[in-house]
């Protein structure tokens, strides 16, 4: 008995699960075909068609229904044979991948323009018919798009966000809707008392600003049926405005106050034929609202929402949490500068002369005749024996013989100069000092600065959450053995869908299988992901796979032959739609510019794996060089970002060679002017992006390799062409080589990045 109440149960719920959707298709075929504009018949049944998936025949049907009765059904065999057909095309985007929304209402456009002008040419249609019949198409797919992107978003959420174009999209459905009822033969005006149901829900929800937008909407939507009705709709935007201050007190004083308002503004706008029916219209739409359940008003709450998710304040409190921080740590830097220079200015040494005369001088017996007397001049001859010393180091007992013959105390003279020098310096040496720990200071505060921008910036491109795959992802996980694991999947600036895991231990499962699972729960296909393992915890990255794929091979060649490449290049793949090219030249040969060089890739590496920006990494690496305790340290770096997903290539010179790109044989010289890391803090290298395409070859060099190997051969650009990148690096180097012959001065190092179309 159990197990058939089971049953009975089941059969129960999926009747209402079909029945109940085409009930409503048929509903709003039927009011929407007879829905006009500006009193021509509106094609607003056949957007109905193109929106209701699999229940279309029922919207056909209330179509046809609603044609029989106004006795007019062979007069719109257009408007039905566009509804077929873009039912059809509705059933053929669904199971596609493309972003239904819109070529859904491009479809529709088309068949709608294609039919409409069949009809208006063979009915011979006036030209004023043709461009209404035109308008009529566009605004119809653009309801279809507005309607589709409103429920794919209903269907993923639950819930419909009235925020920025959501809400706009909304307000328009509102007043197409209310233009369909407007259109229904009958005593009332039954948009009118739909409008004032929902302007009372609006006003007792978001209070004045609801009633008074909800009756803005309602008078353009009978201005679009009729414009004759439009002045005494308009009062409906006041009267909102009226009772949605005053549900803050009751809701009988607040509906009250909307009748009473409107009655008193009709009379104002003077009586019409149209004054008693807005009257009963206004007293019917508030009979119903009273009436409705309030099951139904909490429903509705939970339908409209004017917040963002969980998800999205989250991710824009902490994005502004960033902002905020890197502007203060902005200022802050600014301040020490600011403090720097005034310091700077108003801070001066005193002179050496002054010095001297403070050491030697004052303590003289003679001091006061030597100041007052007219044959010696004590300070010009101070100042002379100061220049001297700056220029060679030291003064002798014959240049204070020279300068002050009638000086007593020469010795001391001299004494006191070596003395106040060393002071001097010594202050010097400790201003420098302070001065450079400033400026390290600021280079560090600057570096923060980018940073907490960098992961602003990496914040805000998330741009939707998917919470029902984030569910189902977690499921598959758990499936999988992965217990507690958390898991996100969202979708960035570019449409483009990642999946985020963090997993307590290690993943045993099977990769591949876990990859093709969660493509098919996301819906596009995924590749392997990256993995990255901190102390007990696993980040998997899944990302959706790219059209272009990237094949690299180097070549390296020690100028002297020996063990040490002072050049170091290494590549980083992140997932296989985002790639890089990492080369440093260390300055010099040998071992000690390896261990440079290696220093610098070694620490890009880490940095941009950590999920850094190359600007931000290239300044980081700038100050990690520049605090060194070696006597020169610094090195090129040379980074290739390749986003095979967005088609692009970005190229970061600090003091690095130039790069090329091979495209049909021709090339892309990508050079630079900017220093090598570790120089001078504040040096900004040069960032360049270009497009990339399938059967491009990018060529990127050490300064070993001269401009003319690549872009004075055209017999070596044939060859590479068409040629793997393993044995294009390896054409190069040797072409370098060769060109050297026995003088090879420099280290050569060489990375060729083929270009190709990903083999799905």
């Amino acid at each position: 008995m159990l197990s058939v109440k089971t049953k009975i149960s089941n059969e129960k719920k999926l009747a209402s699960r079909v029945y109940a959707p085409a009930a409503l298709a048929f509903a709003f075929g039927f009011i929407c075909s007879g829905a006009k504009l500006l009193g021509s018949p509106f094609s607003l049944g056949v957007s109905v068609c193109a929106v209701s998936g699999s229940f279309s025949p029922a919207a056909m049907l209330g179509m046809c229904l609603y044609y029989i009765i106004s006795g007019g059904f062979f007069d719109h065999a257009a408007k039905l044979c566009s509804a077929v057909l873009v039912s059809l095309a509705d059933v053929y985007v669904g199971r596609s991948k493309m972003f239904k929304p819109v070529m859904l209402c491009i479809t529709s456009c088309t068949v709608m323009l294609l039919v409409n002008s069949v009809e208006a040419i063979g009915k011979g249609y006036s030209g004023y018919a043709l461009a209404f019949n035109m308008i009529d198409a566009v605004i119809c797919s653009c309801v279809v798009f507005m309607y589709s992107y409103l429920a794919d978003e209903y269907s993923v959420t639950k819930s419909l966000n009235l925020l920025g174009l959501r809400g706009v999209f909304a307000a328009v459905l509102f007043v197409f809707l209310t233009l369909s009822l407007c259109s229904v033969p009958f005593p009332l005006d039954l948009g009118r008392v739909f409008a004032s149901v929902v302007l009372l829900y609006f006003a007792k929800k978001y209070r004045a600003v609801g009633g008074a937008v909800v009756g803005v909407l309602t008078s353009c939507a009978v201005a679009l049926f009729d414009p004759r009705l439009a002045a005494n709709t308009l009062i409906m935007a006041s009267s909102g405005l009226i009772c949605g201050a005053l549900f803050t007190l009751s809701d009988l004083a607040a509906i009250a106050a909307f009748i009473i308002s409107t009655v008193i503004s009709l009379t104002a706008v003077g009586i019409n034929s149209d004054t008693f029916v807005m009257f009963w219209d206004v007293i019917v739409g508030s009979a119903v609202s009273v009436l409705l359940p309030g099951e139904l008003f909490k429903s509705g709450r939970a339908l409209f929402s004017t917040s963002k998710s969980t998800v999205d304040l989250v991710g824009q409190t902490a994005s502004s949490r960033l902002g905020y921080a890197a502007k203060t740590i902005s200022e802050v830097r600014r301040d020490i500068s600011f403090i720097s220079c005034k310091i700077e200015d108003r801070y001066k040494h005193t002179p050496l002369s002054a010095r001297v005369e403070q050491i030697a001088c004052t303590e003289c017996e003679c001091y006061d005749i030597c100041k007052r007397s007219k044959n010696t001049d004590l300070l010009r001859g101070l100042t002379t024996l100061e220049s001297i010393t700056k220029s060679y180091g030291e003064i002798t007992l014959e240049d204070i013989e020279n300068f002050l013959p009638c000086c007593t105390k020469k010795h001391l003279v001299e004494a006191a100069f070596i003395t106040a020098s060393d002071e001097l310096a010594f202050e010097s040496a400790n201003d420098i000092g302070v001065a450079k720990l400033r400026e390290l200071l600021c280079e560090q505060l600057l570096s923060m600065e980018e940073l907490l921008n960098d992961m602003s910036l990496r914040v805000c491109r998330i741009k939707e959450v998917d919470e029902l795959l984030c569910e189902r992802a977690k499921e598959l996980f758990d499936i999988s053995g992965c217990k507690g694991a958390r898991v996100c999947v969202y979708t960035n600036e570019n449409r483009r869908r990642f999946v985020e895991a963090f997993i307590n231990g290690g993943f045993k499962s099977d990769m591949v299988r876990l990859t093709v699972k969660l493509s098919d729960i996301v819906g596009c296909d995924m590749e392997l992901p990256s993995i990255s393992v901190m102390g007990k915890v696993t980040r998997l990255v899944f990302t959706e796979k790219p059209e272009l794929e990237a094949n690299i091979s180097t070549f390296q060649a020690s100028c002297c032959g020996g063990e040490y490449c002072g050049d170091t290049v290494d590549t980083l793949t992140l997932n296989e739609s985002e790639r890089y090219v990492i080369l440093s030249d260390g300055m010099g040969t040998g071992e000690r510019a390896r261990l440079d060089s290696m220093f610098t890739v070694s620490l890009v590496r880490r940095l941009i794996s950590s999920g850094l920006s190359m600007s931000c990494t290239e300044r980081l690496i700038n100050s990690a060089l520049g605090v060194k305790s070696w006597d020169e340290s610094f090195s090129t770096l040379d980074i290739l970002k390749l986003d095979l997903f967005s088609h692009t290539a970005s190229f970061l010179k600090a003091g690095a060679a130039s790069s090329y790109i091979i495209r049909e044989g021709s090339v892309i010289k990508v050079a630079c002017r900017a220093l090598p890391a570790g120089i001078l803090t504040g040096a900004d290298p040069d960032i360049t992006r270009l497009k990339i395409c399938p059967g491009d070859m990018i060529i990127v060099t050490s300064d070993g390799v001269d401009e003319s190997v690549v872009v004075d051969n055209d017999e070596l650009l044939d060859k590479i062409s068409c040629s793997s990148p393993d044995i294009a690096s390896r054409l190069v180097g040797e072409s370098a080589l060769k060109t050297s012959g026995e003088s090879v001065s420099d280290d050569i190092t060489v990375a060729a990045v083929r270009i190709d179309r990903c083999v799905m």
